[in-house]
């Protein structure tokens, strides 16, 4: 149940796991080493990580955060940032994100385009009305239920969907998930559920 933690001076810290307390700040700017930084659950409306630039691994979901700057991690293979109110995300520096999770927010856009690690997305419980994974060829995990995706928004999903042993994708909820061709997905390995 903390409500306030000082790791100014730790300057040598490389994994910091606060989460699920009720802290409304967390300064981990002279924190240089990080490469773990988990604070889900609590009550931040910000998150400076600009200068943690060596962090691999960031989980933020379920606090009150409004924007995510990125931009300066470009190590960061795990991102969790989901359950908060994030109206954009920019993960384009990110090339190296291999998990990303960014469900329940606001987001009306997602460029994934530059993540071409990526094997495991879920942006769900969004606004989204498109998405391309065109480049997307190493994932074998979507979940993208929950948006406001069309039928043909979701045919371009499944006919850019990588050939795959066995994926899964989630798109149940979306104005087009009755009326939409599961099998374009399903010949590519693909089991689609809502």
């Amino acid at each position: 149940e903390l409500t306030s933690l000082d790791v100014s001076k730790n300057t040598e810290l490389t994994d910091l796991r606060c989460g699920y307390n009720n802290l409304t700040s967390l300064n981990v700017s002279g924190c240089t080493a990080l490469t773990e930084l988990n604070c889900y659950g609590n009550e931040l409306t910000s998150l400076d990580v600009s200068k943690n630039t060596e962090l691999t691994d960031l989980r933020c979901r379920g606090n009150n955060l409004t924007s995510l700057d990125v931009s300066k991690n470009t190590a960061l293979t795990y991102l969790e940032c989901g359950y908060n109110n994030l109206t954009s995300l920019d993960v384009s520096k990110n090339t190296a994100l291999t998990y990303l999770e960014c469900g329940y927010n606001n987001l009306t856009s997602l460029d994934v385009s530059k993540n071409t690690a990526l094997t495991s997305l879920s942006c769900n419980s969004n606004n989204l009305t498109s998405l391309d994974v065109s480049k997307n060829t190493k994932l074998i995990d979507l979940r993208c239920y929950n948006n406001k995706l069309t039928s043909s928004a979701l045919n371009k999903i499944f006919g850019d969907l990588p050939q795959v042993e066995y994926g899964y994708i989630r798109m149940g909820n979306n104005p087009g998930s009755n009326t939409c061709d599961k099998s374009i997905a399903e010949n590519k390995g693909w089991g689609v559920s809502n």
